[in-house]
């Protein structure tokens, strides 16, 4: 059964045919094994603190969501933010306004009526993660920032509203936003099923959204894993790796806020984040719901250094 206690926090719904379906329109529909070179079995990789706040002057971090089951959103948004600042040059240049943060609300609602149909109906949150996939791909994003007029208040996205998450949840994202969104550099997804090709698409600088029913505890061990325990419906985004010969795992970014969760942590992981062992992530991938945000080129190796420092 799911966790009572995470309602209102979680949202993802799966949906395998949907899945199936979005990733067979993609121009790499799955991550392929066989591609992988040396350099993506590379053992460390970061895409947070450091290399993030180097290059935005921001710390990596997400507020509390707020009760609301846009889970899906707050993965995507991230990795795309993430994605965004880690491919910016380290030295100074105009910037666009609201960058590097991409705004959420746009990407859920997007997900749930334009590219879903509304189909969850009216009353129940949450989205799949490739109908917001899609949306990427078939849209494209907003950064955090006012969209509107002094007289469309409701297209100021500076400031996360869970009560515009849940409106658009249900109406979708407004047309003029529609318009804005494909303006903006679209994005390349492919999907991820296992941790070998989650390793090789970290390795290469590109974070994973991760859509499962795995839940784990609010308590880190000495090393900074949390256990799996319950059950989720949830998705996260996948930020990191150490792949470590005695403990291989990936370091994956909650969207609850810094301190819902406690315990250890290394390599000056970001708050409300934590490790998780790769035999875990293994079961969180195969659910087929799991998603690498590339460029617009596709996944090459990208320039940044995003090596463990």
């Amino acid at each position: 059964m799911t966790d009572p206690s995470m309602a209102g926090l979680t949202g993802w719904r799966p949906d395998p045919a949907e899945s199936r379906r979005i990733a067979a329109l993609q121009p790499r529909p799955r991550w392929e094994t066989s591609t992988v070179s040396p350099d993506d079995a590379a053992g460390e990789v970061a895409l947070w603190h450091r290399v993030f706040e180097r290059a935005t002057g921001l710390p990596c971090l997400l507020p509390d969501r707020q009760g609301v089951g846009d889970c899906v959103g707050w993965a995507f948004g991230l990795a795309v933010s993430l994605l965004n600042a880690t491919s910016h040059p380290d030295h100074d240049q105009e910037r666009p306004t609201g960058w590097p943060w991409v705004a959420t609300e746009p990407i859920y609602a997007g997900a749930r009526v334009q590219v879903g149909g509304g189909r969850l109906g009216l009353h129940e949150d949450g989205a799949t993660g490739a109908w917001a996939a899609h949306w990427l791909t078939q849209w494209g994003v907003l950064w955090r920032t006012d969209h509107g007029s002094s007289s469309s208040s409701d297209l100021d996205l500076t400031r996360y509203d869970p009560r515009r998450a849940r409106r658009w949840g249900v109406a979708g994202t407004p047309r003029s936003l529609e318009a804005l969104a494909r303006q903006r550099p679209t994005r390349v997804v492919t999907q991820i099923g296992t941790y070998t090709e989650a390793r090789a698409a970290l390795a290469r600088g590109y974070p994973i959204v991760v859509c499962s029913d795995v839940g784990f505890r609010d308590r880190r061990d000495r090393d900074g894993f949390a256990p799996p325990q319950g059950r989720w419906m949830h998705a996260m985004c996948l930020i990191g790796l150490d792949d470590d010969a005695i403990r291989p795992g990936a370091l994956c970014q909650n969207s609850w806020g810094p301190d819902w969760i406690s315990g250890p942590t290394r390599h000056e992981q970001p708050p409300g984040s934590f490790w998780i062992d790769a035999n875990v992530v293994q079961r969180m991938l195969v659910q087929g719901d799991s998603w690498a945000v590339g460029d617009l080129e596709g996944f090459p190796h990208r320039p940044v250094n995003h090596r463990l420092i």
